[in-house]
C-alpha cells in the first residue's frame, strides 16, 4: 500500500500541526491524520527531503483506507 506524505496532521489536543514546524520532543506527541483520524508518524527531513507525516500501518483501519486521500488505492479493472 503506497502512502502520499502529508504536510499537516492534528495533534492530540486538536491543533493543526505543520510537519516542517520546529516540534520540540516529537516522540512525546501523538499525531493523527486530518482526513481519517488514524495515527500518523512524523518523519523528520533528511538531506533535501522535507519533514512529513505518514500513517502508522499497524493502526490503519479499512474505513480510513477507503476515505483518506493520502493512501493510494489499487486501481480496479
Amino acid at each position: 500500500m503506497k502512502q502520499i506524505p502529508a504536510k499537516m496532521a492534528i495533534n492530540e489536543y486538536g491543533y493543526l500541526i505543520n510537519a516542517t514546524d520546529e516540534i520540540r520532543f516529537p516522540y512525546l506527541w501523538s499525531f493523527y491524520c486530518f482526513h481519517c483520524s488514524c495515527p500518523v508518524e512524523l518523519i523528520l527531513g533528511q538531506d533535501d527531503q522535507p519533514a512529513h507525516f505518514i500513517h502508522d500501518l499497524e493502526q490503519l483501519t479499512e474505513a480510513a483506507i477507503a476515505i483518506c486521500p493520502n493512501i493510494e488505492k489499487p486501481r480496479s479493472a
